[in-house]
């Protein structure tokens, strides 16, 4: 068991910090994500608003495991990358255990214990954050949040250009 989280770690390193490697953001690749979160019980609707303001995108609920997707995005080239980032939100609340209403690190359970590798993790995210430009979003957006809200949203702006870590983290919870 161990040996296969440090082989998932490994290669979730190698791709985390390298942006390049994430795919474009299509139409397929959101239809690809609807079908894997439904396979884990995660219910994806799109309205016209998710949340209280017209500013949020997408939102995920861990306690009914629901993904909203607003008609905004739905219509928008970035569809698959906002919808990627709430799903780093399912893999939180995987790792934490389905409809709860927690969410856990994902970093911290690739690291399986191991805090070296956890760090390396985490340094592999800032450093895509920096690469990509969203670091100032990031941090102005989490700035007012409890420090596990804040790491929550951290792992998932780093996350979100990752096509390939997400579905592999996302296949690790069932899908």
């Amino acid at each position: 068991m161990f040996k296969k989280l440090a082989a998932i770690a490994a290669s979730t390193v190698c791709c985390l910090g390298n942006p390049a490697l994430a795919t474009p953001h299509d139409y397929n690749d959101y239809q690809q994500l609807t079908e894997k979160l439904n396979s884990v019980g995660v219910t994806v609707m799109v309205q016209q608003l998710c949340g209280p303001s017209s500013n949020i995108l997408a939102t995920y609920n861990s306690y009914t495991n629901v993904l909203c997707v607003t008609q905004t995005a739905n219509n928008s080239d970035i569809l698959a990358q906002v919808v990627r980032h709430e799903v780093t939100h399912v893999i939180q609340d995987c790792v934490a255990g389905m409809a709860n209403g927690k969410m856990g690190s994902v970093t911290r359970y690739l690291a399986d214990g191991d805090r070296d590798l956890e760090r390396k993790l985490d340094e592999s995210l800032w450093d895509t954050l920096e690469a990509t430009g969203k670091l100032d979003h990031v941090m102005a957006l989490t700035n007012d949040l409890e420090a596990d809200g804040a790491f929550v949203e951290f792992e998932a702006y780093g996350l979100e250009d990752n096509q390939a870590a997400v579905y592999g983290l996302l296949e690790r919870c069932g899908a």
